[in-house]
């Protein structure tokens, strides 16, 4: 018995179980289908993530669409009108640029000009930078006693040849020169410096070594033992101090394993933005591809993006690394192989870092070798000055009352702004309790992120001076966050649909086992299935499976009450 190739009008409850959806009604147009029209828009607002089984993952399968209608071919013998309508829907949604601050949406824009690049690509890269140079030089209350920065991770795919490299040499730009400028300065003055007060303190330690070395026994010896004693571990304290500051300054980190990118961030204040063009060896340390174990090695990025403290005492590293509220923000151009490679990895997703990525697949096409515009002067100007505002930031100490409960600047959030964002939450509440389970570790981000994106956009706005969250950055974050929620949906539709039907061949596979049929009761406590999943693939093959009432005609109630038993077994072929 097939059951694949179906088209399922269906939702996932809150427990991963499918959930059928009552059809659509139709106006009669017999050349479009139940699910394209008017009635597509009825289906979305039943079942915002329903997942359409058989034409809608057909391409991924390398199977045909569902059955055309008989009427479905318009006057002029085109494709069928089901077809029309789900080609439109299997476009991807435009980035929504006009969410960004001024200069970064120019320069997005700018940057899809000159490099030929999608809005999906260039924009999602110039999000990443502003959020790399803000650190955690500024934060908001998303609610009482929680305290939310802005740094987010970023992964972007594109196959190579699209412009990934041009466009994050666009973005970067300033960045990667004002870190060249800072590790410049270290190099001319701060090393030189640092290099002559160790070799005064080491002299100054030998000189007591010898004086305490000539030192005669008695009471006057011991007291001066005790002195050189006191003098000496001032002297080392000061030089462990001199060789804390012994590094060259660092912004951005690229393929570094967790060891070093623990110390980085000791070195760095605690922040560093790990960035790469070309993220194949990032995504192999992910994957535990360089460890012992080949286990999965992302603990350290979880607990740079929510500021939890890190103990990192391995082996191969000199001396625990202690950090108290790391932050680290994270973008990384990658291949849609590799980021199909990550997201195909389960223990990255029940971990918790996929779900706190924004992951999106650009579609970037191959590039002609075209003559382009390069980017306007005012705009690139524009951009560096921001980014260097932004970098600025990091000097500005907290206020001395917020120093144990976090670094840099608050950002207030003004009423308008925290009722939007509320009912993003609530929104996302009702989409989970409909069709969002089987990813419901990455829906209960989304308006976490929002509130990230809200606190990026309104620093890159103001520079950091310390205006509140507007209702309209507010309204333009949660724009970002439901764009970027559809592009995880889009690349992790084809897993779900997947598990879906898995789900579907389990149960008639569980029916043959048992003589074809088994109780509903005996499914939820033995196998694991809902009632309510069962009926809604009932309801959806109706010519397959049957569920009915197995209380013989005549027979009493149960005597402690309850429902009625239903059985479910797969129909019987009736004979021809």
């Amino acid at each position: 018995m097939s059951i694949r190739g179906r088209r399922m009008r269906s939702c996932v409850d809150d427990h991963g179980n499918i959930v059928a959806m009552p059809p659509p009604k139709t106006e009669g147009n017999p050349g479009v289908s139940e699910t394209t029209g008017a009635s597509a828009v009825q289906e979305a607002e039943e079942c915002p993530d329903a997942v359409l089984f058989g034409a809608a993952d057909a391409e991924t399968r390398g199977e045909p669409g569902g059955e055309p209608d008989s009427g479905g071919n318009d006057a002029e013998g085109g494709a069928p009108a089901e077809a029309e309508a789900e080609e439109e829907d299997a476009k991807p949604k435009p980035f929504p640029v006009e969410s960004l601050p001024g200069i970064a949406r120019r320069m997005a824009e700018a940057i899809s000009e000159t490099a030929g690049v999608p809005l999906s690509l260039s924009g999602p890269v110039v999000l990443g930078v502003l959020s790399g140079a803000i650190g955690k030089a500024a934060y908001l209350k998303s609610r009482p006693g929680r305290v939310t920065r802005g740094n987010v991770f970023i992964l972007v795919s594109g196959e190579s040849g699209c412009g990934k490299s041009e466009t994050y040499r666009l973005a970067m730009a300033p960045l990667e020169e004002a870190e060249a400028e800072a590790m410049e300065t270290y190099r001319r003055d701060t090393l030189p410096e640092l290099e002559a007060e160790k070799e005064v303190l080491l002299a100054n330690l030998e000189n007591l070594k010898k004086g305490l070395r000539s030192k005669k026994g008695g009471v006057d010896g011991l007291v001066d033992r005790h002195e050189a004693k006191e003098l000496v571990r001032d002297i080392k304290r000061e030089l462990a101090e001199l060789e804390a500051k012994s590094h060259a300054p660092r912004l951005t980190c690229a393929d570094v394993t967790v060891e070093k990118l623990a110390c980085l961030l000791g070195e760095n204040g605690e922040t560093i933005f790990s960035t790469s063009s070309d993220a194949g060896s990032l995504v192999d340390i992910l994957l535990g591809r360089y460890n012992a174990l080949k286990r999965t090695d992302d603990s350290i990025y979880l607990n740079a993006w929510t500021g939890d403290p890190v103990k990192n005492d391995r082996k191969n590293l000199l001396a625990p690394v202690l950090l108290r509220r790391p932050c680290m923000a994270g973008l990384w151009l990658c291949t849609p192989d590799e980021l199909d490679s990550l997201l195909g990895e389960r223990s990255l997703v029940a971990g918790g870092f996929l779900p706190r990525t924004l992951a999106v697949h650009s579609r970037a096409e191959l590039l002609y070798d075209e003559n382009r515009p390069g980017i306007p002067v005012e705009v690139e100007s524009g951009w560096r000055d921001t980014v260097r505002r932004l970098l600025k930031l990091r000097e500005k100490k907290p206020a001395e009352t917020e120093q144990e409960h976090a670094d840099g600047l608050e950002i207030p959030v003004s009423r308008e702004a925290r009722e939007e964002l509320r009912a993003y939450f609530n929104a996302i509440i009702d989409r989970r309790r409909k069709g969002l389970s089987d990813v419901g570790p990455f829906a209960a981000r989304w308006c976490e992120q929002a509130w990230r994106l809200a606190l990026v956009i309104r620093c890159a706005a103001t520079a950091g001076t310390g205006e509140p969250v507007s209702g309209q950055t507010a309204r333009d974050a949660v724009e970002l966050a439901k764009w970027f929620a559809e592009q995880q949906l889009g690349i992790l539709a084809a897993g779900r649909t997947r598990k879906q039907e898995e789900r579907v061949e389990r149960l008639s596979d569980l029916l043959r086992r048992y003589d074809g049929q088994r109780t509903v009761s005996q499914l939820k406590r033995r196998h694991g299935f809902e009632e309510a999943e069962v009926r809604a693939i009932v309801a959806e093959f109706p010519s397959a499976f049957e569920i009915f009432d197995a209380t013989p005609p005549g027979a009493a109630a149960p005597s402690k009450g309850g429902r009625p038993s239903f059985t479910v077994r797969i129909r019987p072929t009736p004979p021809r």
